[in-house]
């Protein structure tokens, strides 16, 4: 198993490191990977998952040199001579000054002061013999400690201005949505009046082309009622003279619609008489129709019974005609069943195919039948209307005129007829 970010495997020289989220990489690419990221917008965390950490919080998981040298002084002391003393006073002024840094770089100022008091008895106990070195190294420890606090103080200041930082950042953001936002708004608004804009122009546009038609029929109407008043002023005058003349005529035309009235009430008694006449003739009409219609009833009514009659009469002959057959069949069957004596006097009979030519049944002619049956006819079923007497009265002339009007002669009313 490698690096997450390098994709290396672990070596003696590049040693693993934990973060706080339990993810492993290599101890440099994971504390380049937190600096690179300590300056942007968001807060540097692990590749991995993103979780928040610090290049302060990187665990390192294998021994280091401070490993080595527990190491070394675990296996040297056993001994009970002055250098196991010293070594004791040096393990203590390196755990020290170890934990001082440690409290330094978290800016712990308790810490520190007990690191720093811990440093002071490993210096009292002899860790460093060199007076030089003690009071160098003391004096090493107060600056820090005084560049800790001053650290400590401007770090107070850089929190409180990274909290002004970030409320002014917030608000300019706040500022710049509402910016954008109002800039959208601008934006639609000005769509809005550029459309609007458009639609006035065209409006005005409208307007303008009404108004030019509006003059233009104004302009017509003007020209309009110019000319009317011109044939109003024709018009009259023509009136005038029509008046003129209509008074200077109006006698000849009274005398001229008495005539035509004379004429017309003449016209109107031909025409009531010739109305009169033809009232008459078609009542007549009306009663020769319906007589003629009450004769053609008795006709049909008797020509049933002339139908009906002869069906008998000719069921009858087929009946009659059958039963002779019958009988004649009869006969022959009689005469051959019986024996040669009695065929004389049946062969002396007729035969039925020599009964119409036989002498002695004597038939009328064709012509006489025919007599017979008319007269027999007459006497059973009667012509009918024979009995009815013709009308005497006499027909009325029929009169022929043209027609067009003509007032010497009689005005013919009704359909047209041609003069023959």
């Amino acid at each position: 198993m490698g690096c997450g970010i390098c994709l290396e495997a672990y070596t003696a020289d590049e040693r693993p490191a934990a973060l706080p989220c339990g993810h492993i990489f290599h101890a440099n690419c994971v504390h380049d990977w937190l600096n690179s990221r300590s300056h942007g917008a968001l807060p540097a965390g692990c590749p991995l998952c993103k979780a928040t950490a610090s290049p302060s919080s990187i665990l390192p998981l294998w021994p280091g040199d401070a490993d080595d040298f527990h190491q070394y002084v675990a296996v040297h002391s056993q001994s009970n001579d002055e250098s196991h003393q010293l070594l004791m006073s040096v393990r203590d002024l390196v755990f020290a000054i170890q934990s001082y840094a440690m409290a330094a770089h978290g800016l712990r100022s308790a810490a520190m002061a007990r690191a720093a008091s811990t440093v002071q008895v490993a210096l009292q106990r002899g860790a460093i013999r060199d007076a030089h070195a003690a009071s160098s190294l003391q004096d090493a420890l107060a600056a820090l400690h005084r560049a800790v606090a001053q650290a400590e103080h401007l770090s107070r200041h850089l929190s409180t201005a990274h909290t002004s930082l970030a409320e002014r950042a917030r608000r300019l953001h706040a500022q710049e949505v509402r910016g954008r936002e109002d800039r959208i708004a601008l934006d639609a608004a000005k769509r809005k009046f550029h459309k609007e804009r458009i639609l006035w122009k065209q409006k005005q546009k409208q307007v303008l082309a009404a108004q030019a038609e509006v003059e233009a029929h104004a302009t017509s109407m003007r020209e309009r009622e110019n000319a009317l008043q011109t044939e109003k002023s024709t018009y009259m005058a023509r009136a005038q003279e029509s008046i003129a003349q209509a008074k200077s005529a109006s006698a000849e035309a009274i005398r001229r619609a008495a005539l035509a009235e004379q004429a017309a009430q003449q016209q109107v008694a031909q025409a009531e008489e010739q109305m009169h006449r033809a009232e008459e003739r078609a009542a007549d009409v009306a009663e020769a129709l319906e007589e003629t219609r009450a004769r053609n009833q008795r006709l049909a009514d008797q020509m049933r019974d002339m139908q009906r009659a002869h069906a008998e009469s000719r069921a009858k002959r087929k009946a009659d005609k059958a039963r002779l057959e019958e009988l004649h069949d009869q006969l022959r069957a009689m005469e051959r069943a019986a024996p040669d004596t009695h065929r004389a006097p049946l062969a002396e009979c007729p035969q039925p195919s020599d009964l119409s030519s036989s002498p002695v049944r004597e038939t009328p002619s064709t012509k006489c039948a025919a007599q017979l049956l008319d007269d027999l006819d007459d006497a059973q079923y009667p012509m009918p209307g024979a009995h009815l007497a013709l009308s005497t009265k006499p027909k009325a002339p029929i009169q022929r005129t043209l027609d067009v009007w003509n007032p010497g002669k009689t005005v013919a009313l009704g359909p047209r007829r041609r003069v023959r």
